[in-house]
């Protein structure tokens, strides 16, 4: 049964959605017409949600699952990686 592998992807998907939408209002300037909680809220459940899914991939690998469902965190943490150099050198180039 691959019970951690599958629940590492739910929530991968979700954290990924969480992570987008903290993106689009960081790049865009909509979130200062938020409150900074709001913003600082929504970051931090995205990543709190990521790191029980990379919780639920360890699990998944620690009982021998066969699926690379288990694999999806470990694309989004690396994706994230990678886009935030990109912003990063984006900052430094203006």
């Amino acid at each position: 049964m691959n019970r951690y592998g599958k629940w590492s992807f739910v929530l991968t998907v979700i954290s990924s959605m969480m992570l987008g939408v903290f993106a689009v209002f960081l790049l865009t300037g909509f979130a200062t017409a938020f409150p900074s909680w709001v913003t600082n809220a929504l970051g931090s459940i995205a990543l709190l949600v990521l790191f029980a899914s990379v919780g639920f991939s360890l699990a998944s690998l620690g009982k021998g699952e066969k699926e690379k469902w288990k694999l999806a965190p470990w694309v989004l943490i690396g994706l994230s990686v990678v886009v935030l150099f990109i912003l990063i050198n984006v900052v430094y180039i203006q």
